[in-house]
């Protein structure tokens, strides 16, 4: 079962992420440590990316090779082309295929940069085009322009688009469970448990949540940005649901490097 599968059928997925070891000498370790969370039977294993090769370290997909195809547990791995070019990026994303590893992060994420904040606009949309076409490798490049446009109009289901100016007041991965409980409301059953659903039909009960958690969230977040006067009502539910109501940032690539410090500390301290 895909992960995608799982969150149609499943209440709840319970998951799992590993990080790439930055030596290669770590690699046993890592696979002893992975037999353990298997045990615990994980929907999916998540992988954060590793480039390794002439980087060093183990790259995102071996690690993920391992998992899908001798843990047989479904693989999600994280990309990000911050430090790649166009070709290296796709090379990424062949051996991540290679591997039988598709699921590789939300694409709406990569088109609005909240997957990694530090790739150009163009990066963005490569990166997109390469998950959204199966056959992208079969492409022109002097063809990406129309299949951009062909991608973005079927994500906004012909709708025109709101513009770069337009205000952020929603995060789908940030907003995913109150998004669920809002389109299952207005469609009037869990929409988890359709086999199949058209992503137009997603979004016309997605149009039409008019009341509950994520439509207040959306308008308190609205008020906040224009510096409206909230109700009593209002500053009530905000202070209680603060972490739902704030976006968060999308974390920098500054952010990241502390990250990743901070977690080779932990390593040191583990390996002392």
């Amino acid at each position: 079962m895909t992960i995608t599968e799982q969150f149609k059928t499943k209440r709840c997925v319970f998951s799992i992420e590993c990080f790439p070891p930055k030596q290669t000498t770590q690699m046993d370790k890592l696979k002893d440590t992975l037999q353990k969370m298997q045990a615990l039977t994980p929907g999916f294993i998540s992988v954060t990316f590793g480039a390794g090769g002439s980087a060093g370290g183990v790259s995102t997909a071996e690690v993920a090779d391992y998992i899908q195809n001798e843990l047989h547990v479904p693989t999600l791995a994280h990309l990000i082309c911050m430090g790649n070019d166009e070709t290296r990026a796709a090379e990424i994303l062949d051996q991540l295929e290679s591997v039988g590893v598709r699921d590789v992060l939300a694409l709406l994420r990569w088109l609005d940069g909240s997957a990694d904040p530090a790739l150009t606009e163009s990066e963005r949309w490569y990166v997109a085009l390469a998950l959204f076409y199966q056959d992208f490798g079969c492409i022109p490049p002097e063809n990406y322009r129309e299949a951009c446009e062909q991608m973005a109009t079927f994500i906004q289901a012909g709708r025109p688009d709101a513009g770069p100016f337009a205000p952020r007041l929603m995060d789908w991965q940030q907003d995913a469970a109150l998004i669920a409980a809002g389109v299952a409301r207005a469609a009037g059953q869990d929409l988890r448990a359709l086999p199949h659903l058209h992503w137009w039909s997603f979004l016309g009960w997605f149009d039409s949540i008019a009341d509950g958690p994520f439509a207040t969230v959306v308008a308190l977040r609205d008020k906040l940005r224009r510096g409206k006067k909230l109700e009593p009502w209002e500053r009530d539910y905000y202070r209680t649901h603060r972490a739902e109501v704030d976006l968060h940032r999308p974390a920098s690539p500054e952010m990241d490097t502390e990250k990743q410090r901070l977690l080779a500390l932990l390593n040191d301290k583990e390996r002392g």
